[in-house]
C-alpha cells in the first residue's frame, strides 16, 4: 500500500507540474506577444505575411523548449546517478543508473511538445496584429476596457472544453469505478484516485479564485493598515485595474502552495498510518514468530518455558502474552452460521489466554461496543463469557449480528458444534492481523473456550494449544543496554531451532523514519522547483502590469510621487496578491490531505490526528514575502526612469 501511495503522490506532483510549466510558458508567451505588438506590426507593414509571423512565434517556442528539453534530460541523469548510488549504498544491491525509456518519454512530451501546446493562444492573439499597429495613439490599455463580440455560429471551444471534461468525469466515475473494483484492478483504481485528487484540486483553485479581490483586500488591510493612505490607495487601484491578470497569479501560486503543502502533508500522513498499521499486526515492541512445518503444529514445543523464564526474569518486560494458532491450522475451516443457517461466513476463531488486550498496543483495538463499557479478553474467562466469543464487526450485517442473539459455530462438521452469544464486535484487534481488509473474519474465545471446543483436536490442556507468536511489551527504550541483553538470551534460546525468528518493531521504525527523510527531501526538491516557476510567473506578472500602468506611473510621478513610494506601492501589491494565495493555498493543500487520510481511516480504521503543517506554512508564507520584495524591485527600473522620456513616448 505504502508502493501505491508513492506512485499516486509521484503521478498527482507530474500533472500539476505540466498543468504549472503550461500555464508560466502560456502567460510567458503571451506576454511577449503583446509587447512586440508594434514591431510585428511593422514588419506586417513592411510585407510580411501572416505565415511569417506564425514562423516567428514557433522560432521562439523552439529557442525556449529546445535548450530547456536538453538542459532538463542532463540534469535528470546527473540527479539518477547522485540519488541511484546512493540507494545502492544503503541497500547493498546495484541499481542501473540510466534514466528510463518511460522518463525520457514523459520528459520529451514536456519539454517540446507541452511549450507547442501552450504556444498556441499567443500565436492565435500574434496573428491578429494589423499593419497600423505603430500608429495607434493609445496602445497600452488602461482601465477602461471595451469588447466587441461578433455574432458566430461556431461554438466557443471553452463550452466544447467544458462539456468533453464533464462527459468524460461521468464515464470515470459511472464505468471505471466500478469496473476497477470489480476486476481488483489497482492500477486503474489508482489512475481514478489521482485524477479525483487533480480534479479537486482545480475545483477548489478555481471557486477561490473568484473571490482573489476579497483576500487581496484583506491581507492589504491586515498587513499594511500602518501605511501611508495615499500609498495603500493606490496599491488598491493597482490591485483593481490588474485583477484579471493577478487571479492568473493567484491561480497559479496558489495551485503551487497547495500542491507542496498536499505533497508534505500526505507523506506525513502515510509514513504514520504505516507506522501505527504495523504497531497495529506486532501488538508489542517485540515478537517472537513461529512458522509451521510437517513436523509438528507448534514450533514454540521446543522452547516454550526457556522463553517464559528470561521475560519472567527480566527487567526490561514489562508483560508478555502468546497468540495461539487459529483453528484453520490445525483443526479445519471455521464458520459462523446465524440461526437456521441461511447466512454463514469463514472465520479465523482464536483462543486468547487472560489479559491478552492488557499486553498489546491496545489503542490499536478499535471495538464497535454495545454496552457502555467496552468489554475485555478477561470478561470471556467468566461462567457467563465462556459461552460468549467476540466477532469482527464486518459480520454483522451480513449475519444479521445482535446482542443477545447467538449464532452457530462449526468446524466442517455437519451440525453445529456450539451456540454461542456475542458478547462484542471487533473491527481491529492489536496483535492479530485483522482489518476490514482481512479475510475471513475475526473470531475470539477465551483459551478454555478453545480447549472445548478443540476436543476432536485431541486438545485436553493449554499446553496442547499450539502457539504462533510470542509478544512482548517493553518498560526500556531501544537505545538502552538492557535492550540489546533481551536480544541476546532470546537469540540464544532461539538458536538451532529454523521456525522459530526474532521481530524488532525498531527495525521497521527506522526504516519508516528513513524512508521519510528520503521523501521529505525529495519533494522539497520538487517545491523548491515550484515555487522557483512561481516566482518567474510573478515577475513576468509585475512587469508585464508595469508596462500596462507606464503612462498612470509617469503622470503620478510628474505631479510628485517618490520613487520609494513607487517601490512600496508594488510591494503592497505584490505582497497581498502573494500572501493571499499562500493562505489559500495551503488551506487547500492541508485539506486535500486530510481527504485523502480520512480515506485510509475508512479502509484501515485507524484514528489518525489531523496535524497541520505549521512550520511548512510559516515558511512558505517567509518565501512569500521575500518573493515580493524581490519582485517590486526587480521591476521598480520601470519607474525610476526618466518622467520627460516616458511621457514623450505615449
Amino acid at each position: 500500500y505504502l508502493l501505491l501511495f508513492l506512485g499516486l503522490l509521484v503521478n498527482v506532483a507530474m500533472v500539476m507540474f505540466f498543468l504549472l510549466s503550461f500555464v508560466i510558458v502560456f502567460s510567458l508567451l503571451l506576454f511577449n506577444a503583446e509587447n512586440r505588438r508594434v514591431e510585428v506590426g511593422i514588419l506586417r507593414l513592411l510585407g510580411m505575411a501572416r505565415t511569417g509571423v506564425a514562423e516567428l512565434v514557433l522560432v521562439q517556442i523552439a529557442m525556449i523548449s529546445v535548450p530547456s528539453w536538453l538542459l532538463g534530460l542532463g540534469v535528470a541523469q546527473l540527479a539518477i546517478v547522485v540519488a541511484f548510488r546512493f540507494l545502492s549504498g544503503l541497500a547493498g544491491l546495484h541499481i542501473p543508473s540510466t534514466l528510463p525509456p518511460k522518463s525520457v518519454a514523459i520528459g520529451t512530451a514536456a519539454g517540446l511538445v507541452l511549450p507547442l501546446i501552450s504556444g498556441l493562444l499567443p500565436l492565435r492573439r500574434a496573428l491578429t496584429f494589423q499593419p497600423n499597429e505603430p500608429f495607434k495613439r493609445s496602445r497600452l490599455p488602461s482601465g477602461v476596457r471595451v469588447s466587441i463580440v461578433h455574432e458566430s455560429p461556431s461554438v466557443p471551444p471553452l463550452v466544447l472544453f467544458a462539456g468533453f471534461v464533464t462527459t468524460a468525469f461521468g464515464v470515470l466515475i459511472y464505468y471505471a469505478f466500478p469496473y476497477a473494483l470489480i476486476a481488483n484492478n489497482l492500477t486503474v483504481l489508482l489512475n481514478i484516485f489521482v485524477i479525483l485528487l487533480i480534479t479537486m484540486l482545480l475545483c477548489q483553485v478555481s471557486i477561490l479564485a473568484n473571490f482573489d479581490r476579497i483576500f487581496t483586500q484583506f491581507t492589504s488591510i491586515a498587513f499594511f493598515f500602518w501605511e501611508k493612505p495615499h500609498v495603500r490607495q493606490l496599491a488598491r487601484m493597482n490591485l483593481i485595474s490588474h485583477r484579471e491578470r493577478n487571479r492568473k497569479t493567484f491561480m497559479v501560486y496558489s495551485l503551487a502552495i497547495a500542491l507542496i503543502v498536499y505533497l508534505s502533508s500526505s507523506i506525513t500522513a502515510q509514513i504514520e498510518a504505516t507506522r501505527s498499521t504495523v504497531q497495529r499486526v506486532a501488538g508489542g515492541e517485540v515478537r517472537v514468530l513461529g512458522s509451521l512445518d510437517n513436523s509438528s503444529l507448534d514450533p514454540f514445543t521446543c522452547c516454550k518455558r526457556e522463553l517464559e523464564e528470561v521475560l519472567r526474569m527480566s527487567d526490561s518486560v514489562s508483560c508478555f502474552t502468546w497468540v495461539p494458532q487459529s483453528f484453520n491450522a490445525f483443526i479445519g475451516p471455521s464458520v459462523l452460521r446465524n440461526i437456521g443457517g441461511t447466512f454463514a461466513s469463514p472465520v479465523q476463531f482464536f483462543g486468547m489466554f487472560p489479559f491478552f488486550d492488557e499486553c498489546v498496543f491496545k489503542e490499536f483495538s478499535s471495538w464497535d461496543a454495545w454496552t457502555l463499557a467496552t468489554p475485555t479478553v478477561a470478561d470471556l474467562f467468566s461462567v457467563e463469557g465462556s459461552q460468549q466469543i467476540f466477532a469482527s464487526a464486518f459480520l454483522q450485517d451480513g449475519l444479521g449480528l445482535e446482542r443477545g442473539i447467538p449464532v452457530a459455530m462449526d468446524f466442517g462438521t455437519k451440525e453445529p458444534l456450539a451456540l454461542v452469544d456475542i458478547l462484542n464486535l471487533a473491527r481491529a484487534v492489536s496483535g492479530i492481523p485483522s482489518s476490514r481488509l482481512s479475510f475471513p473474519r475475526l473470531a475470539i474465545g477465551s483459551v478454555t473456550t478453545a480447549l472445548r471446543f478443540g476436543a476432536q483436536a485431541n486438545l485436553g490442556s493449554i499446553d496442547d494449544l499450539p502457539l504462533s507468536r510470542l509478544i512482548i511489551r517493553l518498560s526500556i527504550s531501544w537505545d538502552s543496554p538492557s535492550y540489546d541483553d533481551l536480544l541476546r538470551n532470546l537469540s540464544t534460546i532461539i538458536a538451532g531451532h529454523d521456525g522459530l525468528s526474532i521481530w524488532q518493531l525498531k527495525t521497521v521504525s527506522t526504516a519508516l523514519d528513513s524512508a521519510e527523510t528520503i521523501l521529505q527531501g525529495a519533494f522539497l526538491a520538487l517545491s523548491v522547483m515550484a515555487m522557483s516557476l512561481c516566482g518567474f510567473s510573478l515577475i513576468t506578472s509585475l512587469l508585464a502590469s508595469a508596462l500596462e500602468n507606464l503612462k498612470e506611473t509617469s503622470t503620478l510621478r510628474a505631479i510628485g510621487l517618490r520613487e520609494w513610494w513607487l517601490v512600496r506601492v508594488n510591494f503592497i501589491e505584490a505582497f497581498s496578491l502573494l500572501s493571499a494565495s499562500s493562505i489559500v493555498g495551503i488551506l487547500q493543500g492541508w485539506l486535500l490531505a486530510v481527504v485523502q487520510a480520512q480515506q485510509q481511516v475508512v479502509f484501515l480504521d485507524l484514528n489518525q490526528p489531523w496535524i497541520f503543517p505549521t512550520g511548512l506554512a510559516i515558511t512558505l508564507l517567509i518565501v512569500s514575502i521575500l518573493s515580493a520584495g524581490i519582485g517590486s524591485i526587480v521591476i521598480s527600473p520601470i519607474g525610476a526612469r526618466s518622467i520627460t522620456s516616458e511621457l514623450r513616448t505615449m
